[in-house]
């Protein structure tokens, strides 16, 4: 399965995004089932914004002060731009996100926030 990991307000549609916003505002954090049906899984930055980079040595641009994960088949939008801001992981078995420490782990990568 293709999974996003980035900053979830580049791909989401405004709606299923101002539905992410108010679930962080009720200081809920982690997955998420959103109004739409969909499901994300959203964490907030220790620092708010920047890059952020993993122990693959892929770059992670935020601009919300939130990273999270999303299955792209049902959440991404058209547009190469904002899609590259992220980064598209395979994973063989749903993605387990852990939150510890200023790390996030998704399975086998590490983001340091």
């Amino acid at each position: 399965m293709k999974y996003w990991i980035g900053d979830l307000c580049y791909i989401l549609d405004p709606e299923d995004w101002q539905n992410v916003c108010k679930n962080m505002d009720n200081n809920q954090q982690g997955w998420m089932l959103l109004d739409s049906g969909k499901t994300v899984c959203v964490f907030n930055t220790i620092v708010g914004d920047g890059i952020f980079k993993d122990n693959k040595g892929n770059s992670y641009s935020v601009d919300s002060g939130t990273i999270g994960i999303t299955q792209i088949s049902n959440n991404i939008k058209k547009n190469i731009r904002l899609i590259s801001l992220g980064k598209v992981h395979i994973f063989k078995k749903i993605p387990y996100p852990y939150y510890k420490k200023n790390k996030l782990k998704i399975n086998n990568i590490q983001i340091q926030l």
